[in-house]
């Protein structure tokens, strides 16, 4: 009935090649498990490579197409901002322009006239003239817009430019910078008739009016008025200006040219000087009561309290009395002038 159990010596074979088999399956799967692992990094690394070799090329691409779509924009003004990487400057006229480019240089209406305006200055030094020049042809259609003025030869410049412009409004014409033109600008913008500036200046020439120079540029920070020192921001300017002058217009775009400004420091300025003269004022008060007081009590003393020997003693008197109103009133009244206010006897007269 009962089977045959196999004995301990039998099964041991058994088993030990089981295990065997077991131990086997599991090297290799774990050698294919650490295959797998090597070969993902590896093939995960060489995806990235590849894909930033791709969007770095798309980028190089389009970097290299965005600048040369800027340069070519810029070719105009070439020879104002001077650009010096190495860029294709090259200009298709066949090329369409776009909407911006064709309204940059098309005429346009103004919501507010020349004479509505304060003047719009221009100013170059002798090596920026040309670029001056350059500057006001591309940009005529705004310029125009303006009453403008300027130093001798700059305006000599916009007569010639605008010679067929007969709607074109001039204010006046101001000396060479070096015979003070600069300086009438500055009495232009200190009564209220300068609304902005546009100053090409050479900074590698050495000029005698340099004095000028700084004078008219420190006078537009004091009155917070529109300046452009370089090509570069005068062409940022002309945008803000056909902005505000366009439509309706948005005077308030820029303010300089219908009101007066002036620079936050000058409030503080201002109390300054205020107090100088408030405290001035108080000391010529105080004088002027402390030798009224001494010449009143001088005058009420009886005759005979008071006696003068000679003239020396009178003047010994009035440098000490000097002495002690110069203390209390800090003034610098001449000496002389106050010696003669006192009555001067011979010897043995009373007072």
């Amino acid at each position: 009935m009962f089977q045959k159990l196999p004995t301990s010596d039998s099964i041991q074979p058994i088993v030990n090649s089981i295990v065997e088999r077991i131990m086997s399956e599991r090297s290799l799967r774990s050698k294919e498990r650490a295959e797998t692992e090597t070969e993902e990094p590896r093939s995960r690394k060489k995806k990235s490579k590849k894909n930033k070799k791709k969007k770095k090329n798309k980028e190089n691409k389009r970097s290299a197409e965005f600048y040369k779509s800027v340069a070519s924009k810029l070719n105009p003004h070439r020879n104002s901002i001077c650009i010096q990487e190495d860029f294709d400057f090259s200009y298709s006229e066949h090329e369409e322009e776009t909407s911006d480019e064709m309204r940059e240089h098309q005429d346009f209406e103004a919501a507010f006239g020349p004479n509505e305006m304060r003047c719009l200055a221009l100013v170059s030094h002798n090596e920026m003239k040309l670029t001056m020049k350059n500057f006001v042809e591309c940009h005529k259609h705004v310029l125009k817009k303006f009453r403008l003025t300027g130093t001798a030869s700059t305006m000599k410049m916009l007569t010639e430019v605008f010679y067929n412009e007969p709607d074109v409004v001039f204010g006046p014409t101001c000396s060479s910078g070096p015979l003070g033109g600069d300086a009438e600008l500055v009495a232009l913008m200190t009564t209220g008739e300068l609304g902005g500036i546009l100053f090409f200046q050479d900074p590698m020439t050495a000029h005698p009016h340099q004095a000028d120079i700084d004078c008219l540029n420190r006078q537009a920070m004091v009155h917070n008025s529109v300046i452009a020192t370089t090509p570069t921001t005068a062409m940022a300017i002309m945008q803000v200006f056909r902005i505000a002058l366009e439509g309706k217009g948005m005077a308030e775009l820029i303010p300089s040219f219908f009101f007066s400004l002036q620079s936050p420091s000058v409030a503080a300025y201002k109390t300054a000087q205020t107090k100088i003269v408030e405290s001035i004022s108080m000391s010529e008060h105080s004088t002027s009561t402390h030798w009224n007081s001494l010449r009143e009590a001088y005058n009420n003393n009886p005759p005979n309290m008071v006696k003068r020997r000679s003239v020396s003693d009178l003047s010994v008197t009035s440098i000490l009395v000097d002495s002690c109103i110069d203390q209390s009133a800090r003034t610098t009244t001449s000496l002389s002038s106050r010696i003669s206010c006192l009555p001067i006897c011979n010897d043995d007269e009373w007072i």
